[in-house]
């Protein structure tokens, strides 16, 4: 991506967030909110403000969704 970074980061998610709605991608990002083998450090701060901000749920019962 051009000049680096996530194009997450590049979007205003915050104007598109109104009343119900699903909210999915494959964003490629690992955390222990959706992932319970992840430990430590990871790389989806962006994504889980983007939850916290907005009180969404994380709608995941722990299953992989790739297999490979």
């Amino acid at each position: 991506m051009a000049g680096g970074g996530y194009a997450i980061d590049r979007i205003d998610l915050g104007r598109l967030i109104n009343g119900r709605m699903i909210l999915a991608g494959d964003f490629n990002a690992r955390s222990s909110l959706w992932d319970s083998w992840v430990e430590g450090r990871h790389n989806a701060g962006v994504t889980e403000d983007l939850i916290d901000r907005h009180g969404l749920t994380v709608n995941n019962d722990d299953r992989p969704t790739r297999y490979g």
